[in-house]
């Protein structure tokens, strides 16, 4: 790297200082951390985004309880809410979980942020936790992540990255110069990534110091990271732009490997990585889902066969599935799906959830939906779809766990949408396109997305509101 390019990367880390100064702060990896081994330690259960838990969930009908602000007395019916009284400030991220049998003392904990800045500790009974130091930031704090020693990584949208011990205090603050609106991710190495809006993507070594930032678009996306198939010790890092780009990393100095262009802009998502299938997947703001080699960032396999992205779309104004106008009738339009949430990845299928078709003023014009596309990514539509009601939406991202023999998605649902504002929310369980159980709740659901731990019940499904309620789902 060029002494004027290596000035250029510092510039955004300005709090963080010192690349290629032998007197300055320079990255060290001595009190790295990896990811925890809890069953959901960061806001898509993994590195490479997949929100799939492989948590067995129960074969009855759930029913719902607040746990947080202040949990009722009363305990739920199936398929009802026991709600709390008041509520608090929005929660617009995901729950985390702490459940590691290896830590002796309180190994169990709900960990989440709200718009205040505050970063809350829980019991999994809902009471909270009384850090050393309180975590109370002046801005808007993304998904935390979760350390296996202990430590919550947490990016805000004032524009920092930072890591706090278990007990609350604070190990570093690095400033990116911009506001940051996904959460963090973190590398085999410990290295933490994120990117700001105004188009850095950056990495922050364990001590706080800089390793690279690299222009790359404004980022409303979630990175992945995957093992380097060509160096065990080392990873690479895939980063999306509104843009439409996606780019991948090499971890230790930015280098760039390959990038990938979509034709519509990445807006709130996240890069998702099917390891198995050797591709990722990445879904734009219009309905279109595409995947490409993770290998050459090209959509094509290795035996030379195309891969083809899929499009969630509807005809205006009747309302039926396309993928062109040629599938509409005359004088109709296909206009494609609102997706503003990662999807997840299952065994044969790639789910996402949609806000439904938006007119250009953003008012919508059909509701949202689930839809399941094939991992084979031959084209066309989903295999299956899964619609909400009329004035139901979600930009809630889904998980994937299991019931019996069939693989399960579940997901957060606005309900009673109009123009700007819904009425209530839902949080929805489908297994192949058929309804399992729906839980209605008093309040909008928004971004906040559902997080799930293993317990001899079944699974334990956590979810935030609008109203900053939060919900356990058993």
């Amino acid at each position: 790297m060029s002494r004027f390019k290596a000035l250029i990367a510092c510039l955004p880390l300005l709090i963080v200082a010192a690349c290629g100064d032998d007197d300055g702060f320079t990255c060290s990896l001595d009190d790295a951390t990896e990811l925890a081994s809890s069953d959901w330690p960061m806001s898509r259960h993994d590195r490479a985004n997949t929100g799939n838990s492989n948590i067995s969930l129960g074969v009855n009908a759930p029913a719902a309880k607040c746990i947080f602000p202040d949990p009722p007395d009363a305990e739920p019916v199936v398929g009802a809410v026991a709600d709390c009284e008041e509520g608090g400030d929005v929660i617009a991220s995901t729950v985390i979980v702490r459940d590691d049998p290896d830590v002796v003392d309180d190994p169990e904990r709900l960990i989440f942020a709200t718009q205040s800045g505050r970063v809350h500790v829980l019991e999994f009974t809902g009471e909270e936790v009384r850090l050393e130091e309180e975590i109370d930031l002046s801005s808007p704090v993304n998904t935390p992540l979760l350390g296996a020693d202990g430590s919550i990584f947490v990016t805000e949208t004032a524009g920092a990255t930072r890591r706090f011990s278990e007990t609350g205090v604070q190990e570093f603050s690095a400033s990116l110069g911009a506001d940051v609106v996904i959460a963090p991710n973190i590398g085999l190495d410990g290295v933490i990534y994120t990117g700001t809006a105004v188009g850095i993507f950056s990495a922050v070594c364990p001590n706080g110091a800089a390793r690279f930032a690299s222009p790359l678009g404004p980022i409303s996306v979630l990175p992945a990271v995957i093992p380097d198939p060509n160096d065990d010790e080392r990873s690479i890092v895939l980063a999306g732009a509104d843009n439409g780009r996606v780019q991948a990393f090499g971890d230790l100095r930015g280098d760039i490997l390959w990038a990938f262009f979509t034709a519509g802009r990445l807006m709130g998502s996240a890069v998702v990585v099917d390891e198995l299938g050797g591709q990722f997947i990445v879904p734009d703001s219009d309905g279109r889902v595409y995947a490409a080699s993770l290998l050459t960032g090209r959509p094509q396999r290795s035996d030379g066969t195309e891969i083809l992205p899929y499009r969630a779309a509807r005809c205006i104004p009747s309302g039926s599935l396309c993928t062109t106008d040629a599938d509409c009738g005359t004088a109709e339009s296909c206009i494609g799906e609102a997706i503003s949430a990662a999807g997840a990845l299952g065994a044969e299928h790639f789910y996402v959830t949609t806000r439904g078709a938006m007119s250009e003023t953003g008012a919508p014009l059909t509701p949202g939906a689930l839809h399941a596309f094939s991992l084979d990514f031959h084209g066309g539509g989903p295999e299956w779809t899964f619609p909400l009601p009329a004035g139901g939406q979600s930009q809630s991202a889904p998980l994937v766990a299991i019931q019996g023999t069939r693989e399960v998605v579940v997901f957060g649902a606005d309900l009673g949408c109009g123009d700007a504002t819904c009425d209530s929310g839902a949080v929805i369980a489908v297994a192949d396109g058929e309804l399992l159980w729906s839980i209605p709740l008093p309040d909008p659901v928004g971004t906040a997305s559902p997080s799930v731990r293993r317990s001899d019940q079944g699974g334990v499904i956590y979810i935030g509101t609008a109203a900053g309620k939060l919900y356990q789902i058993q």
